[in-house]
């Protein structure tokens, strides 16, 4: 296997990507790191979840925070083009 090869899943703790893991698991395909993108906004159940699963299978589930808050970047973050005709200029707030 090639070195710079990583299997990824990307783990939202939902029912399709809960099935998806466990079958990946299950039939012993490749699988290096399952990661979570933690947005702050999940329910209490949802971590409560996370952490049956982990101990369900053996395996940890990466926790992958943004070094901004969710709620920052969905509703106050300015949004300015780099490049182009309005370039430097705030063309919205949020990306809502």
């Amino acid at each position: 296997m090639n070195a710079l090869v990583r299997h990824i899943a990307s783990f939202s703790g939902g029912k399709d990507s809960t099935a998806m893991v466990l079958r990946l698991i299950e039939e012993g395909r490749p699988l290096d790191e399952i990661v979570f993108f933690d947005t702050g906004w999940e329910f209490p159940q949802m971590y409560d979840h996370i952490a049956k699963f982990e101990a369900f299978t053996g395996r940890t589930v990466t926790r992958l925070q943004p070094p901004v808050s969710f709620e920052t970047c969905l509703l106050r973050r300015k949004v300015v083009p780099k490049t182009g005709q309005n370039k430097g200029i705030v063309r919205f707030i949020g990306w809502g």
